[in-house]
C-alpha cells in the first residue's frame, strides 16, 4: 500500500522515458586468439523517472544496467558462477532530490556534476571520477554521491559541490599493464646482480572516509553580452591511482633470482584551480578555452630494507644499496593542462 500511494504520488506530474542500445567494437588484436569482435556492452537499459511532487521540488531516478556477453571461460569453477557467465553491472546515473528556492537551488543524492565550456573533452571536469570503459568517449564520468548547490543570478552565480566519499575511477578492462614498470620501482643499483620479476601485482590503499577526505569544489561564473567567463577551484584526490608507499615482495624463489612484487597504489591528493572562458565571434562561430593549475601531491616509492636483507640472506643480492633505492612516480610539481577550440 505505502509503495502504491508512493508511486501514484510521483505519477502526478511525472515524466518517464529511457535509453536501449548495444555496442560491439572491431579490433585487431590478437592475443590469445584473435577477438576482433568485442561485445562488452552487450545491452546497456537506462530508463529515467523525472518527478515534480511540488513546485520547488524534483526528483529524478535514472539507473543504468548493463549486460556483458558470457566471456571465455578459463576455469571449470567459473561455469558454476551466473556472474562468469553472464555478468551484468547496475549502477545509479542519476539518483537525486533538489529543492529551489527563488535564486537558489540544492540538490543531493548521486549525480553527475560537468564543469568546463569544452566539446568532447574538458580539462576542468574533475569533481566525478573517469568511467573508462568505452575507449572511444573522453568525457564519460561516473555519478558520485554529493551535496550541490547554485546561486544564479541574471549576470552571475556560484556553484558549490561537497563530496563525502571519494569514489575511484572505473579503469578499462585490457591486457595493458595500467602498473608501473616493476623493474624501474625496483632498482638495487649498477653493482646487484639483475632480479627476474616474475609477477607483478597492484594493492590499492583508498582515502579513510573521514571528514577531512571530503572533497570540496566551487566555481564563480559571469554571463556577458557576447562573452560568458568562470573561475574554478577543485580540493580533493585523483580518481587515477599512482604508485606510492613501500615496494614489497610477495614472494620469491631460494634457488634463483626470481621474485613477485607488489607495488603500492594510492590516490594522492590535489588541486586545481580553473579558468574557463566562452565567446561569441563573428560568422556564428562559438570558441572556448580551458586552463587548469594543478597542483598534486608527491607520491614516492621506497624499497624495504628488511625485505633486502633477507635477499642478500638469500644470496639473490650482494648489499643492500645504500642509499635505499627511491623513485619519484609524481614529482609534486605544479603543472598546467589547457585546451582551445572553436565550432561554427
Amino acid at each position: 500500500m505505502l509503495v502504491l500511494l508512493f508511486w501514484s504520488t510521483l505519477s502526478a506530474a511525472a515524466e518517464t522515458g529511457g535509453r536501449l542500445q548495444s555496442n560491439f567494437r572491431l579490433g585487431i588484436q590478437c592475443e590469445g586468439g584473435c577477438p576482433w569482435l568485442n561485445f562488452e556492452d552487450s545491452l546497456i537499459w537506462q530508463p529515467h523517472l523525472r518527478s515534480s511532487p511540488s513546485p520547488n521540488v524534483r526528483l529524478r531516478i535514472e539507473p543504468q544496467l548493463r549486460v556483458y556477453a558470457s566471456p571465455l571461460l578459463t576455469d571449470i569453477d567459473e561455469s558454476q558462477s551466473q556472474y562468469a557467465l553472464q555478468p551484468f553491472d547496475l549502477q545509479p546515473v542519476v539518483l537525486s532530490l533538489s529543492h529551489q528556492a527563488a535564486y537558489w537551488k540544492n540538490t543531493v543524492g548521486y549525480q553527475r556534476m560537468a564543469w568546463g565550456v569544452g566539446t568532447g573533452m574538458r580539462v576542468l571536469d574533475n569533481i566525478n571520477p573517469f568511467d573508462l570503459r568505452d575507449p572511444t568517449r573522453f568525457d564519460q564520468r561516473l555519478s558520485v554521491p554529493m551535496w550541490r548547490s547554485q546561486i544564479t543570478g541574471q549576470k552571475a552565480g556560484v556553484d558549490f559541490a561537497f563530496v563525502p566519499i571519494h569514489t575511484p575511477a572505473r579503469l578499462p578492462r585490457t591486457t595493458v599493464s595500467l602498473l608501473p614498470d616493476a623493474n624501474t620501482m625496483f632498482d638495487a643499483g649498477e653493482d646487484a646482480p639483475p632480479l627476474d620479476i616474475r609477477d607483478a601485482r597492484g594493492s590499492i590503499l583508498a582515502p579513510d572516509r573521514t571528514l577531512p577526505n571530503s572533497q570540496t569544489a566551487v566555481r564563480g561564473f559571469w554571463v556577458g553580452r557576447r562573452t560568458d567567463i568562470g573561475l574554478s577551484w577543485f580540493h580533493g584526490f585523483d580518481s587515477l591511482p599512482q604508485a606510492d608507499g613501500t615496494f614489497m615482495l610477495t614472494g620469491f624463489q631460494t634457488d634463483s633470482d626470481r621474485v613477485d612484487v607488489g607495488i603500492p597504489l594510492t590516490y594522492p591528493k590535489l588541486d586545481i584551480v580553473g579558468l574557463d572562458l566562452k565567446t561569441q565571434l563573428p560568422a556564428s562561430i562559438l570558441a572556448w578555452a580551458e586552463l587548469g593549475l594543478f597542483l598534486p601531491a608527491q607520491t614516492t616509492v621506497t624499497a624495504s630494507e628488511s625485505q633486502l636483507n633477507a635477499l642478500v640472506t638469500l644470496g639473490a643480492l650482494d648489499a643492500v644499496p645504500d642509499p635505499l633505492p627511491v623513485v619519484d612516480t609524481q614529482d609534486g610539481e605544479p603543472y598546467f593542462r589547457w585546451i582551445v577550440g572553436a565550432e561554427r
